[in-house]
């Protein structure tokens, strides 16, 4: 329940509160957002995003929200369609989608909630220039980091090694 919640909240005020800064009830959404997504996550525990995240964040340097940001739709379309119905049929109403919206469908309208706030995604991670040095870091290490996370068994999809290449490949361009 407090899962929905955060994430009815996230996509409707997320763009708001990030393009108005001066928006306090978008703010104040976002807040309880943030809270109910919190305590859903210490309840129900992580998964694929942030194991590879980990990961990334340590060797790039990078911030962990862009990070989980940065692998939130390649991690949603490998794992759309090992969700249950029901949870994608909320999930679908929650993005502004038919309920019976395609997997594709799905993974595109999370892919625009990430590109909407101006974050990158997918192979737009390269527009970040020289603030990432891409090619120095040990990809087969952050694979291997991330597959020894424990929040990969709670990932809604088996994953193995290979996935995690594939992703972060993804990310790389």
């Amino acid at each position: 329940m407090l899962a929905v919640e955060s994430m009815r909240l996230t996509f409707e005020y997320l763009g708001r509160a990030t393009a108005d800064g001066n928006d306090l009830e978008a703010r104040q959404a976002m807040m309880l957002a943030a809270v109910y997504g919190g305590i859903a996550m210490d309840q129900a525990g992580l998964g694929m995003v942030h194991a590879l995240s980990g990961g990334v964040c340590s060797h790039l340097h990078l911030h962990h929200g862009l990070a989980n940001a940065m692998m939130l739709p390649e991690v949603f379309e490998f794992n759309v369609d090992a969700i249950a119905a029901d949870r994608r049929q909320r999930i679908s109403v929650l993005a502004g989608l038919e309920p019976d919206a395609s997997s594709a469908m799905l993974v595109a309208a999370i892919s625009r909630l990430v590109s909407g706030l101006g974050l990158p995604i997918g192979r737009q991670t390269r527009s970040m220039g020289d603030a990432v040095d891409w090619d120095t870091v040990d990809w087969h290490a952050v694979a291997e980091e991330s597959m020894r996370m424990v929040m990969m068994d709670n990932n809604p999809r088996t994953v193995g090694l290979d996935d995690c290449h594939r992703i972060l490949a993804s990310l790389r361009g």
